[in-house]
């Protein structure tokens, strides 16, 4: 079983992912900006999306995500169905950019993607206002992996 994940962007806001390798895109209409997009179970992605409220606040999220499978109990997450394990959360323009800044010196790809225990533990990290550890000493397997 897949999870969907729904991206879109439109005046009143956008949600698009930051890394993930999805299996599958189904197009909702004829333009690229509304879409969804599906992943295996035990998929990492990186989820980002914004709202502009009535009052012209923005609100600024970034959510580390982990599929699960069908049987496994998850969190329930916007955009998300049937829902996913919530590895790292950021709320605030602030906050996200902190994340992001982190993210962007990370080398994410299909081959070497680091497991989940290690976003939860910079989750951990970011929390308690420090900088999350170097990758390569996260992990023993993350030093043969790469």
């Amino acid at each position: 079983m897949y999870t969907t994940v729904q991206l879109y962007s439109n005046a009143a806001g956008q949600n698009k992912l930051i890394f993930g390798f999805p299996s599958f895109k189904i197009s909702s209409d004829h333009s690229t900006s509304n879409y969804k997009v599906g992943f295996v179970p035990n998929s990492v992605f990186c989820l980002f999306y914004s709202e502009i409220s009535n009052y012209g606040t923005l609100k600024t999220y970034l959510t580390i995500l982990k599929t699960l499978n069908s049987f496994e109990p998850g969190n329930i997450i916007k955009y998300v169905n049937p829902g996913a394990e919530i590895l790292l959360q950021a709320k605030g323009r602030k906050h996200v950019n902190k994340v992001l800044r982190w993210l962007s010196t990370l080398n994410l790809s299909s081959t070497s993607m680091p497991d989940s225990s290690f976003f939860t533990a910079a989750s951990n990290r970011f929390k308690a206002n420090l900088p999350p550890r170097d990758p390569a000493a996260a992990s023993p397997l993350w030093r043969l992996l790469q």
